[in-house]
């Protein structure tokens, strides 16, 4: 991957979601979780907290906030209480350093998903990926031209 990824930041997997956190800070949608010796475990995405936060109905951003307004109690409430590892999605979906660009597009495709976390050779969190990147590089590419 010749491409320049974005700087890692990740998780550990007992953080309580109610603390404000590196993904909070740094305005990141989206963030890998990591066991004590740097290995992903899983990931926490908007979808998932939207998920964990819905019920049937209410799937979405606007749906959450809409049953916040209408009720008592605010649903996002009682994520403070969740930890990182009861909400992340795991397995994840991981790419190495060496995976082509025209594969991870593949996989944004196929998995629905945003951004991925890239390993080095000895599956340690280097960084991450996402849509934007590879269109960004497009567009500078083509630019150049």
């Amino acid at each position: 991957m010749s491409q320049r990824i974005r700087e890692k930041r990740a998780i550990p997997v007992a953080s309580p979601c109610g603390s404000r956190s590196r993904r909070e800070k740094n305005q990141q949608p989206g963030v890998p979780v990591v066991e004590n010796e740097g290995k992903i475990i899983g990931v926490i995405s908007e979808k998932d907290f939207l998920f964990r936060m819905g019920t049937k109905d209410t799937r979405s951003f606007m749906g959450i906030l809409a049953h916040c307004l209408k009720s008592k109690g605010c649903i996002a409430i009682s994520m403070r209480e969740q930890k990182a590892e009861d909400i992340m999605t795991s397995p994840p979906i991981i790419v190495n350093e060496d995976t082509p660009i025209s594969e991870i597009t593949s996989i944004f495709t196929e998995k629905n998903i945003n951004r991925v976390p890239v390993t080095d050779k000895a599956d340690k969190l280097i960084g991450i990926v996402a849509r934007a990147n590879i269109a960004q590089a497009s567009f500078s590419k083509l630019n150049r031209r």
